[in-house]
């Protein structure tokens, strides 16, 4: 009996079944078989070869959900390294975004200290400017009444 024909008799799918891992596979299915069909019941004596114990059938539906697997886990583990792969470059991403906002922000606050500068600047000189324009008024209204008067 294939693995499809017990999981149709049984009411499972194959990825339901519980398989076991390595060299024991074959001899733990074996026995599933066997005790789920009293009539194609056989034993698994120690010392033969698994191989002869299951039709060819069997052996290469074994065999194909072996080689199912490790397509399975290749595929998975070529995923986890594309995801790596992706989880790096966004974190590299992110990295360089906060770093460009971290020089913009030190930059925009060198900028906004150099106009407040200029402003200061500026406020001083029209300060002075304005007390020279007060002085030369004075000095020229002195110089007009000294003309006119005397």
């Amino acid at each position: 009996m294939s693995l499809r024909e017990f999981s149709r008799r049984n009411g499972t799918t194959c990825d339901e079944m519980k398989l076991p891992t390595g060299p024991s596979l074959l001899i733990e299915t074996c026995k599933l078989v066997s005790t789920s069909n009293p009539q194609n019941s056989f034993t698994v004596p120690e010392d033969q070869e698994t191989e002869e114990l299951f039709p060819e059938d069997q052996i290469s539906e074994v065999m194909l959900l072996r080689e199912l697997v490790k397509s399975e886990r290749r595929r998975a583990d070529t995923i986890l390294s594309d995801l790596e792969k992706e989880t790096s470059a966004a974190s590299t991403a992110a990295e360089e975004a906060m770093s460009m906002i971290i020089r913009l922000q030190m930059e925009k606050s060198l900028v906004m200290i150099e106009a407040k500068q200029y402003g200061r600047l500026a406020e001083e000189k029209q300060g002075h400017d304005e007390e020279v324009i007060t002085f030369l008024r004075s000095t020229i209204l002195e110089m007009e009444r000294e003309c006119h008067g005397g």
